[in-house]
């Protein structure tokens, strides 16, 4: 089973059930480079067409995760009350390595996690959280609508105001503006941010009751 990186504030989302899509780059890196040059021309079987205007180049690209995957969710963890002495592979699972054990640092953020580990590097039978994908699509990031932007965690105070979890300070009259703070903060480089509108994969997704891969 493959795992994915959100936010701490994102997590915090999907696990209260406010976030339920989520945009991403992967493998549209090409078509980013000139996106105004390319013309997506569909999903046949899963995959998608893109089509150079100018040369007529034809490129196909699939995205990370399909429909119907479930997905573990990484995220910063630590084992309670031991050092590095404890190991850390399946094994300790399979054996019975106790789920009361596990400490995730979404919970206390402030507590001095000495012995903290990275989510980039979080195992799948550590995970709490696990996501089914229900929908993939291509997009130009623009596109996203007032709904999108709810069903990516951006939070409607009233009054048209609106902001993203992580900057609940930072208003804005559209959910799309909170969005845009939101994604530049993630994607920093040229051809991916905001302003420069690039072709995204837009996942949607449940989250699901805890699973173990067969692996």
């Amino acid at each position: 089973m493959r795992g994915i990186l959100f936010k701490p504030d994102m997590i915090k989302a999907i696990a209260e059930g406010r976030k339920t899509q989520t945009r991403r780059l992967d493998s549209l890196k090409e078509i980013n480079q000139e996106l105004d040059k390319w013309v997506c021309q569909g999903n046949p079987y899963g995959i998608w067409r893109f089509d150079h205007k100018e040369t007529h180049q034809r490129i196909v690209v699939r995205p990370r995760y399909q429909v119907g995957e479930v997905v573990y969710i990484k995220e910063a963890w630590a084992i309670k009350d031991c050092g590095n002495r404890v190991s850390l592979t399946k094994e300790a699972w399979t054996e019975g390595f106790p789920t009361n054990r596990l400490e995730y640092v979404l919970d206390a953020p402030e507590q001095y996690w000495w012995n903290k580990r990275s989510p980039l590097f979080m195992p799948e039978w550590a995970a709490r959280y696990f996501l089914r994908i229900t929908a993939v699509k291509v997009q130009r990031l623009q596109e996203m609508t007032w709904a999108d932007c709810v069903a990516e965690g951006i939070i409607d105070k009233g009054n048209d105001n609106f902001y993203s979890p992580d900057k609940p300070n930072l208003f804005y009259s559209v959910p799309q503006g909170a969005y845009a703070e939101l994604w530049d903060s993630i994607n920093k480089k040229p051809g991916t941010r905001w302003a420069d509108n690039p072709f995204v994969w837009v996942y949607s997704f449940e989250k699901v009751d805890k699973v173990r891969s067969s692996e």
